[in-house]
């Protein structure tokens, strides 16, 4: 992703995610590439997930929070903040 190869990286995330390895990290992946697009309702179903997966994920509430941010919810990205 980093790379500049996002539709190798979602790949990858996706097929991290269906060997149920890495399964958190590929979500916020997923979660910060839709942020990152302006697909902010995708990036938080991502975020999400990846809390889910992952509930001690520091990373995964902070990136969320920037998604909430950027879409002007400043309010629920400081309760994501808060989480983490």
């Amino acid at each position: 992703f980093q790379a500049g190869d996002s539709p190798r990286a979602a790949a990858l995330a996706a097929e991290c995610i269906a060997a149920k390895e890495n399964v958190g990290d590929a979500h916020i992946l997923l979660g910060t590439m839709a942020a990152r697009e302006g697909r902010h309702a995708d990036a938080d179903t991502e975020f999400a997930a990846a809390v889910e997966a992952e509930p001690a994920n520091a990373m995964a509430y902070y990136n969320w929070s920037e998604s909430l941010r950027h879409a002007g919810q400043p309010r629920e990205a400081l309760e994501k903040l808060s989480a983490a």
